[in-house]
């Protein structure tokens, strides 16, 4: 956590990211900076970020979302948005054409599989490594969609000499990938090249000196011990707390104190307008909307608060706690309205698709043919795991009688599972299947599928 512009009592965290940059040269190098929401994670990440680019190393960075972790590719879209195609074109032509689909770059062939894809961001990152020394900075990346985790996995693995550094921050140590996804990207690299760094909780004095700088108010230190008792140290949580007291302080400190952050956050959105908190869950539902997804002008009163930042062509919420806390707040009613009305006005097939679907409470064949789609072109683009996701979606939503059972969505789903490297999630499908006695041909092809896996 920063005041004015400085970050308070991380010293020996920084000097770890300096240890990383300095190692570099030297062959592949994974900092994992792990710790508590609001503890300060990203203020450290940024200022890793910052001294990277200061020493002339090239960096490419992502900001994983919980929204965005649904969404096929984003953090690789993210990581590579500012690689031109003519890096691209030093690349062999299948694996060129793979990353091109990928990325969206170009519209995506008939027949495309992806398979290329993770052998693809291998072969990038070395060629960008060969111009010097390279950083792949990724925050919260626990969020990283499992097609992304899945390709930079892959290439982490077999790094080695090349002068590529990760510094990844990460909610833990709790916060792992969930199961049946890719392991965490920063977990992929050897043990020997990993060094994971934790944020511990704050002293009275640090937390007074960023509270006083972000809000002009010096607090008496009975109060200030209070606040970081109730806090735990938390930064995040000490700067809520403090932006709720009252404008006259007691001396003794004698105050009440909310039991938790959440209460806190709960708090400061009630306070919004009906239409703003309306707005946010758009915002918590899109990762960073841009104005033709969002009511823009509702949301000064959210901006105004500093409960998100409105940018160029998108807006994102100042802290992804803030996120968390309107998601939790929206009922279901309310969020498949949302998702309805989001499925009309967004272009990618696939969010459509998962809009459509999430909206939906009866099966109907028409969303699900939608997914289908969408599954293809999250296979064809390299993410068999969310071609699986959509395939069990569609699954769902299909009616007794229609023209594609579900055993067949089934069944291929499961393969997509399994090329996904999730075998237990395709074994769990392909026994099901067999236990509701299909048909011949759907028994054949998961007995088949089945045997691969044996």
């Amino acid at each position: 956590m920063t005041a004015t512009g400085q970050l308070v009592a991380r010293a020996p965290e920084i000097e770890r990211i300096d240890a990383l940059l300095r190692a570099i040269p030297g062959g592949l190098e994974v900092l994992t900076i792990e710790g508590e929401p609001g503890i300060g994670k990203t203020a450290v990440w940024h200022e890793g970020v910052r001294r990277a680019r200061a020493m002339g190393t090239s960096v490419l960075t992502a900001r994983a979302t919980a929204a965005e972790r649904a969404l096929t590719l984003t953090t690789l879209t993210d990581l590579f948005d500012p690689v031109g195609d003519e890096v691209l074109g030093r690349l062999p032509a299948p694996q060129r054409d793979a990353l091109r689909t990928a990325l969206l770059r170009t519209p995506q062939p008939a027949g495309a599989t992806g398979r290329a894809l993770p052998a693809a961001v291998l072969s990038l990152l070395r060629a960008l490594a060969l111009d010097g020394p390279l950083l792949i900075a990724v925050d919260d990346a626990q969020w990283v969609d499992p097609a992304s985790a899945r390709a930079l996995s892959y290439a982490l693995r077999r790094l080695d000499t090349e002068p590529i550094g990760v510094l990844a921050a990460v909610r833990g140590p709790a916060a792992r990938a969930p199961a049946g996804d890719a392991a965490r990207i920063d977990a992929a690299a050897d043990v020997r090249r990993r060094t994971t760094v934790p944020l511990g909780p704050l002293s009275v004095a640090a937390l007074h000196e960023i509270v006083k700088a972000r809000t002009g108010r010096a607090i008496a230190r009975p109060l200030m011990v209070r606040i970081a008792e109730a806090c735990v140290g938390n930064p995040f949580f000490a700067l809520e707390i403090a932006a709720e007291l009252p404008p006259e302080l007691p001396a003794d400190g004698r105050l009440p104190l909310p039991p938790s952050l959440d209460e806190v956050l709960g708090t400061r959105l009630g306070r919004l307008p009906g239409r703003t908190r309306e707005a946010l869950t758009v915002c918590a539902v899109l990762a960073g909307p841009g104005p033709d997804l969002v009511d823009v002008g509702a949301l000064e009163p959210a901006e105004r608060a500093g409960i998100v930042v409105v940018e160029p062509g998108r807006v994102r919420f100042s802290h992804p706690l803030f996120a968390e806390a309107v998601w939790n707040r929206a009922g279901a009613a309310q969020l498949r309205r949302l998702h309805r009305r989001l499925a009309d006005l967004v272009a990618d097939p696939e969010q459509r698709a998962r809009h459509l679907a999430l909206a939906s409470v009866t099966s109907d064949e028409s969303v699900a043919v939608e997914l289908d789609r969408a599954s293809a072109l999250a296979r064809g683009r390299g993410a068999p795991q969310a071609a699986a996701e959509l395939l069990e979606l569609a699954v769902e939503l299909t009616p007794p009688g229609a023209a594609n059972p579900p055993v067949r969505r089934c069944v291929a789903a499961a393969q997509q599972w399994i090329d996904a490297g999730d075998l237990v999630r395709a074994q769990t499908l392909l026994e099901r299947v067999l236990a509701d006695g299909p048909a011949a041909p759907a028994r054949g092809s998961a007995l088949a599928l089945l045997a691969q896996l044996h």
